[in-house]
This record gives C-alpha cells, structure tokens and sequence, in this order.
C-alpha cells in the first residue's frame, strides 16, 4: 500500500489528502453536534423536572417565545415553526456540521473519482506517446522499450484508481459512523419531546387562564340575563296590571251602558204615560165646551 503510495503524483496524493481530511472533519462535527443536540435534550429534562434549569439556553428561549406567541394569539400557535427557528439561530454551527456530515460521503466519493479520471487522463496520454514514438527506427527496433513504456502506463491506470478506493473506504466509515452516532436522530427526537413539552404542558397554562376568563364572562354574562330576567318580569307585571284596570274599565262602561238604557226606556214609557194624558186632557176638554 506504501508503495503504491509512493507512485502517486501529486495531484493524486492532494486528492487522497484531502479526502483524509473531510473523513476527520466529518467525525470531529459529528460527535461535536451530537453533544450540542444532546445538551439540549438534558436542559428540556431538567425543565421537565424542574430542577437546575439555566435561563438564557436555547430551550429557555423557545420557551419564552412560546409563552409570548401564546399570549398574542390565544393559544393557537405554529409550535413546529418556533423550535426550528431558534434551533435555526442559536445553533448554526451544528447545523451546518449536521449537513457538513451528510454531504461529505457524496463529498469524498466524487473527489475519490476526480483522481482517477485525472489519472486514467494522464495514463492514456502516456500510452499515445509511447505509440507515437513507436513510429521510429530505434523504439520500432527495440520492442521492450515499447512495452515498457505500455506497462508503466497501465501500472499508472491502477495507481489512478487508488484515489477512488480512498474515497469509498472514507465513505463507508463515514456512513457507518453516522448511523451510529445519527446526530439528525437526537435533534428530530429532540424536536418531538419539546413540541410535546409546549403543547401539552406549556399549553395548559393558557387554557387555564382563558378558562378564568371565560368563566369570568359567563358570570357577568349571566348576571346581565338575570336582570334582564328580573325587568322584563316587573314590565310584565305592570303590563298585567294595566289589562286588569283595562277590564275593570270596561266592565264599567257596560255596566253604564246597560242602565243608561234602562234609563231610557223607562223615560219613554214615562213620555208615552205623558203622551196619553194630555190626549186625554185635551179630549176632556173639547167635550165640555
């Protein structure tokens, strides 16, 4: 492995070089980002228990922000949205290390075969100009400097593939790794445990007071019926008691009206006696004269 190595140029050896250092980089950003996604869910515990909670942490900020969304908008409140923009704002460095580690298998992969074709590259371009120098007298006369020089190209083909077999191995300790340590897992568990956290604890809070509130407006708001209740009582009271005068009234009248016609008739069988009397009068009077 050493020797073959050693053939490399130093295109190659570059590449190899730095394929050697994403596979580092990746492995010190993923147990780097593990242990921030980590300490998160420790401070979600310790507010779950209530006990050595620090202010001013990232889990203290989603929910402070919670807390003030929930007050402005009466509990309906985008939960998911409010966990990923401050994961999004405190802890760029480890997402950028969680997608750093994501995108360097592909990383190390394409590098891997960038060296080969600049190797298989230069190996064809030795081939050509062994052949081309095969068109003269002293390379066409001496065969072993023909083949020499076809062997020393194709023993560069196989050194070019050296780089994609770096890039492959790196890969697969890369993946491997990260499905081990799988720092994107901590943080989506994360995720869930704190959305559940603010929404079926935090939450209770505000359902609480709302329900303070409202039960407060359904006393006022009953209060108001029961005087309403008690006025339009009183009014129908007083409206029966105007019907009952109303009736008394009435009956009154008819009473009235019945015997002013008693009344009448009684006058004009007074006038009518009335009437007979002075006829008779006056008969008795033209007799005697």
């Amino acid at each position: 492995m050493l020797e073959v190595i050693k053939q490399l140029n130093p295109a190659a050896l570059f590449i190899a070089g730095t394929i050697g250092v994403i596979l580092v980089a990746a492995i010190v950003n993923m147990f780097t980002t593990k242990s921030k996604y980590m300490g998160l869910q420790v401070d979600l515990d310790k507010r779950r228990s209530g006990s050595g909670f620090e202010d001013g942490t990232v889990v203290d900020q989603i929910i402070k922000e919670y807390r003030f969304t929930a007050e402005d908008q009466y509990g309906d409140v985008n939960t998911q949205a409010i966990i990923e923009k401050n994961l999004a704002r405190n802890l760029k460095g480890a997402m950028f290390g969680e997608r750093f580690c994501k995108n360097a298998t592909s990383l190390m992969i394409i590098l891997g075969l960038l060296g080969t074709f600049y190797g298989l590259t230069l190996s064809i371009g030795d081939i050509v100009k062994v052949l081309g120098e095969s068109n003269s007298v002293d390379m066409f006369s001496s065969m072993d400097g023909i083949i020499g020089g076809l062997l020393q190209s194709i023993q560069g083909m196989s050194v070019a593939f050296v780089t994609s077999l770096c890039g492959i191995v790196a890969s697969i300790i890369l993946t491997l790794l990260n499905i081990l340590v799988s720092p994107s897992t901590i943080r989506e568990n994360f995720m869930i445990d704190a959305e559940e956290y603010l929404d079926n604890v935090i939450s209770l809070e505000f359902i609480k007071t709302e329900s303070r509130e409202y039960v407060e407006y359904v006393k006022i708001a009953t209060k108001g019926m029961q005087e309403a209740s008690h006025a339009l009582l009183a009014s129908v009271k007083s409206f029966e008691g105007a019907l009952d005068r109303f009736t008394d009234n009435t009956r009154d009248f008819s009473e009235f009206n019945h015997h002013l016609r008693t009344n009448i008739d009684r006058m004009n069988v007074n006038f009518a006696d009335l009437s007979d009397n002075f006829k008779m009068t006056a008969q008795s009077i033209r007799k005697e004269y």
